[in-house]
């Protein structure tokens, strides 16, 4: 066990358990700061899919950092497959996670 960390396992799923959570912060300013039609926002939907061009990730790398401190690359978010793989990352990434 890493010195005052908890087990590798530990971190996982609990990254597993805030995905939720987390996903619901990224339809927020999907719809609100970025003005994604909801109805187009799901899990499984590609960045195609929902509308996301370059310039629309550049912003949503910023709000991400602005309102939840969580710094994801702009390059990151462009290879993530779907809207719940954007959220695993933001998992991971998030402060204290």
């Amino acid at each position: 066990m890493r010195e005052g960390r908890e087990p590798a396992a530990f971190d996982r799923a609990r990254t597993v358990r805030e995905e939720p959570v987390v996903y619901e912060e990224l339809k927020d300013i999907l719809v609100g700061a970025l003005h994604i039609r909801e109805e187009d926002v799901a899990p499984t939907a590609t960045r195609e899919e929902v509308g996301l061009d370059s310039l629309a990730v550049l912003e949503l790398s910023a709000a991400l950092n602005e309102r939840l401190g969580i710094e994801v690359h702009d390059y990151e978010l462009l290879d993530a497959d779907t809207l719940a793989d954007v959220a695993r990352l933001m998992a991971e990434r998030r402060p204290g996670g």
